[in-house]
């Protein structure tokens, strides 16, 4: 190769080299890996969350977080894979200020007779206004030990609650959507829906006694409870309960008969 040649030649390398350097790039970072944008995508906001320890038998467990939304509950542990339950996917709820037991419909360990149950602890005090969401998009009787003592009330009745050991006294507050009992006993509150509630009893004007699907308590009223009141109450836990009978009825899908073909020795 001449001389002139040589130089054309390297010219053209120079040219070929600036171009392709030219052309790249180098992508920023964000600072993120792929399977963390993945995760942040499908994140949704919860109502509610708070620190949280997952129970096992009386002594040890697991730390994380307890959130709960529209759509149903979860458990973040520190360390595994999280746990969410849907609401069709809880067959039994028991909600308190720090605690959250719940039923599910999944096999025990072991083959152990009965449904997994999760007893889940949490520090941040879960709020009534948050209980009466998660309690409202169950579809079946929970028990809610968090009522709204400011709620609405259409009549408010001191009463006692009777038990074999002890008692608490209190409020029984009577609402359009049901029936709550406020005490400043730790753990005797209860708030029950229309839907929570399988029958009342009025013995006397003295006494109530509420029998619910989760619990059943016994009253002794302070003040009286008149006839026209228990009746529209017992009218509301009747009407609740139908409706829940009839609309399980019509969800059931319609199957019409079809004539089958005589068998010959016949």
């Amino acid at each position: 190769m001449t001389h002139g040649n040589q130089t054309i030649a390297k010219l053209i390398l120079a040219l070929i080299l600036v171009g392709t350097s030219g052309a790249q790039t180098t992508p920023r970072s964000t600072g993120l890996k792929n399977g963390d944008v993945l995760s942040r995508s499908f994140l949704q906001p919860a109502a509610w969350e708070s620190p949280a320890r997952l129970r096992h038998g009386m002594i040890g467990g697991a730390a994380g977080t307890l959130r709960a939304d529209s759509q149903g509950i979860e458990f973040v542990p520190r360390k595994g894979a999280s746990m969410r339950w849907t609401f069709d996917q809880i067959k039994d709820l028991d909600l308190q200020q720090h605690r959250v037991v719940l039923l599910g419909y999944n096999n025990r360990k072991w083959d152990l007779p009965g449904t997994r149950r999760y007893d889940l602890e949490f520090e941040n005090e879960i709020t009534p206004t948050v209980v009466a969401s998660l309690t409202e998009k169950m579809g079946r009787p929970v028990r809610n030990r968090v009522p709204d003592p400011d709620a609405p009330a259409i009549t408010v009745i001191a009463v006692r609650r009777s038990e074999h050991f002890g008692g608490s006294n209190g409020l029984l507050r009577i609402r359009q959507q049901g029936i709550d009992y406020v005490t400043e006993q730790p753990g005797q509150s209860r708030s029950w829906r229309w839907r929570d509630l399988q029958t009342l009893s009025n013995p006397d004007p003295y006494h109530l006694l509420v029998f619910g699907y989760q619990d059943s308590y016994a009253f002794d009223l302070k003040g009286t409870l008149s006839q026209e009141l228990f009746d529209h109450l017992s009218d509301e836990i009747w009407t609740h309960n139908e409706n829940d009978i009839r609309g399980g009825l019509l969800s059931l899908p319609l199957v019409t008969p079809t004539k089958t073909e005589r068998r010959e020795d016949e």
